[in-house]
């Protein structure tokens, strides 16, 4: 009934408002297994397939524009597009950004990673101090470690991907890293390295949200109407059980 419900509304603001005469011009982060990445020449990933089946529900018209995640930002703020995803909520982002949050593109579970040979599988931020820990550069990974690393008690690296942190892992230049953990076990599983690299518990963070987000300087009239409809849609794929398809494609634990 409430799936019903969502695709009746659906249709009404489509009807009441023309789709814009041009493509919307959608940006995505170019390389983030597995959410947005290219493979056979095509941008694939769950984040990719889950916004053209909201798209396609909602009956937008777009180009999506794979770009280094730099420029999305950049982009974003200066309103150079008309939509990007994924980003996580935060409120410096607030102040160029509009967040749609009926539904988010995907969630985030952080953790602590490192060689299998230091026999290491779980241990606090502070068990970690004497190593040196690579991090998400530019956002918070959890209060505990924001406060350890702040006080000076981690010694951190920033890196701009997981698939670096693993790499600079593997070669020895950090002792452990903070990294997301499907995206760091999609990449370990593509390298070969799952019995190489082990996941420390506890987790650091759980379920944090990334969503759809649209520039503040955006002005067109429809713009409202286009964030209503992507939104409705985006939460009708999550209660479906359409996105669980699309997710299993990617990652085992759908």
């Amino acid at each position: 009934m409430i799936i019903r419900g969502v695709a009746t509304v659906l249709l009404w603001l489509i009807a009441v408002v023309a789709v814009y005469a041009g493509p919307l011009v959608v940006l995505t982060d170019a390389d983030f297994a597995p959410y947005s990445m290219k493979q056979g020449g095509k941008q694939v990933g769950i984040d990719v397939e889950v916004f053209r089946e909201a798209a396609r529900r909602a009956g937008l018209n777009y180009k999506l524009e794979p770009v280094p995640w730099d420029e999305l930002v950049t982009r974003v703020k200066t309103g150079n597009c008309d939509l990007a995803f994924s980003m996580f909520h935060t409120s410096k982002r607030t102040t160029y950004a509009s967040f749609i949050t009926a539904a988010p593109m995907h969630t985030s579970d952080y953790a602590f990673f490192t060689l299998v040979s230091r026999g290491i599988s779980r241990a606090g931020v502070e068990a970690l101090a004497n190593m040196t820990i690579g991090r998400p550069a530019g956002f918070s990974v959890g209060k505990t470690f924001d406060e350890a690393e702040k006080a000076g008690r981690l010694k951190t690296v920033g890196f701009a991907s997981d698939a670096k942190m693993v790499a600079a892992l593997l070669r020895g230049r950090i002792d452990a890293f903070v990294g997301q953990i499907d995206v760091v076990q999609y990449t370990l599983r593509r390298m070969g390295m799952q019995s190489t690299v082990v996941q420390i518990e506890p987790v650091l963070k759980r379920n944090r949200p990334a969503f759809i987000v649209v520039p503040r300087t955006v002005t067109r009239p429809e713009r409202l109407n286009i964030e209503a409809r992507l939104g409705m849609a985006l939460k009708s794929v999550h209660q479906d059980g359409t996105y669980r398809e699309i997710a299993r494609k990617y990652l085992l634990r759908f």
